[in-house]
């Protein structure tokens, strides 16, 4: 018997149908419906919501940081990556002047294989320490997305497992019931055979 045929069944009039298969059949389209429209509208939801948090934060990075020229106090060497291709920074201190026009000092995460004396962007805030870049609108939203999909696979995940143990818990119960009916059934069937 097909799926579907064997879905249908639990529809049916029937008289070997009982009121837990119909139970199951109930459960088996509400874990579909929220399946194909809860679990991604949670994701959507997630996602969207975190990406205009995570976009107000970026904004608020682009306002209060800004980029300035730094002078490399030391060679920045290479490091081996065993030629996978890979670009690593090194931190190597560093030295710009400020927008009120004192020397600072710190260390900036570079390219490696820059020489000492090179000049090098920093990003630095408004109090003129070195910071990281603001987050970009890709990065804002790739964030989102994977917070996105996350929490979609865990409401999925969720709903899975709370399937499994209502059918288990169904299961049970139809196993009652069929021992009960088969208690009262037993003894006129035993009968008969003798």
């Amino acid at each position: 018997m097909g799926v579907a045929r064997r879905w249908l069944w639990r529809w049916r009039r029937n008289p070997l149908r009982r009121r837990v298969d119909v139970l199951e059949g109930l459960v088996g389209l509400v874990v579909a419906v929220v399946l194909v429209c809860g679990v991604p509208a949670a994701g959507v939801g997630v996602a969207l919501a975190l990406g205009d948090d995570l976009g107000r934060t970026a904004r608020l990075q682009g306002a209060q940081r800004h980029t300035t020229t730094a002078v490399l106090l030391r060679d920045a060497h290479a490091v081996s990556d065993a030629g996978m291709g890979l670009v690593t920074y090194r931190r190597v201190p560093v030295r710009w002047v400020g927008a009120d026009g004192l020397s600072r000092t710190g260390a900036a995460r570079v390219r490696p294989g820059l020489a000492a004396g090179a000049k090098v962007a920093v990003w630095v805030d408004s109090g003129e320490r070195l910071t990281e870049a603001p987050m970009t609108a890709v990065r804002v939203w790739s964030l989102a997305g994977v917070a996105g999909l996350a929490c979609a696979a865990l409401a999925a995940a969720a709903v899975l497992f709370a399937r499994s143990r209502v059918l288990g818990w169904l299961r049970r119960r139809a196993l009652r019931e069929w021992a009960r009916s088969w208690a009262r059934v037993e003894p006129l069937w035993s009968r008969g055979r003798r």
